[in-house]
Parts: structure tokens; sequence; C-alpha cells
């Protein structure tokens, strides 16, 4: 009997310690890898609660650039929800400390490159990407 209370109490205690991480905010770490599969692989879970909501996107069109807020991000990414992009994709990390982070993403297609700047910032204890300036150059 005793053997059957030590079990279930190990249980109770993996379940309670598995429900509090579920509920926890992402590191830098796993915000950067929710933006890149949602950038790559069209994977939306989590994608909206790493942004700030004041977050800000801009893209470099040759001489233009286009200026893009939360919403209209969402609206294009939920556009491509679950599409694949058949591209590499890999980040370095520019800038790191407890404060913000900066990483450059970049998505390597056969004729083009795709380079994100995103910027993260530690508000209120959580990781949220503040800005992200996109740019496209020609293989």
């Amino acid at each position: 009997m005793k053997t059957l209370k030590s079990i279930l109490f190990g249980l109770a205690l993996i379940i309670s310690f598995t429900a509090a991480k579920a509920d926890a905010q992402p590191s830098k770490t796993e915000v950067l890898d929710i933006f890149m599969n949602a950038s790559a692989h069209g994977k939306m879970e989590k994608f909206e609660s790493i942004l700030a909501n004041n977050v800000e996107f801009t893209t470099q069109r040759g001489e233009r650039t286009i200026k893009a807020d939360k919403n209209d991000m969402l609206a294009f990414y939920k556009a491509s929800e679950n599409v694949d992009q058949d591209c590499k994709c890999t980040s370095t990390t520019l800038i790191e400390n407890e404060k913000n982070m900066l990483v450059k993403v970049q998505m390597k297609f056969e004729n083009y490159t795709r380079t994100n700047l995103v910027t993260m910032k530690n508000i209120g204890g959580n990781w949220k990407i503040t800005r992200v300036e996109t740019s496209v150059a020609n293989s």
C-alpha cells in the first residue's frame, strides 16, 4: 500500500510540473523557434502569443518600404498556414543579453534569400518579438 501511495504521489508531481510548464512563457530560444516554424513551415501554434501588441514589420522592396502591424502579419501568416516553404532556414544571433536579442533569420530559396532581422525584448519577464525587418536578395 505504501508503494502504491508513493507511485500515485510521484504521478501527481509529474502531472503538476507538466501543467506548470505548459503555462510557462516561452524562452527567447523557444520564441525564435516558433517564429522560424511559422515562417518556414506555416506552423501557427503559439505564433500570435510571441508577438508584442505593437510589433512592427517592415519589408524592403527596391526603394519602397512596406510596413505592417500585428494584425496584417497574422493574416499573412494564417494564409500560409501549414504550407512548407521550399527553403533552408538558418539563424544567427547578432546581439543577446537579458533584455534584448537581435537575430538574423535567413530563408534560402533556389533563386533568392529572404533575410529577417528579428528583434526580441524581455517585456515584464516575457520574451516577445517587437520588430521584424525583411529584405530579399537574388542568389
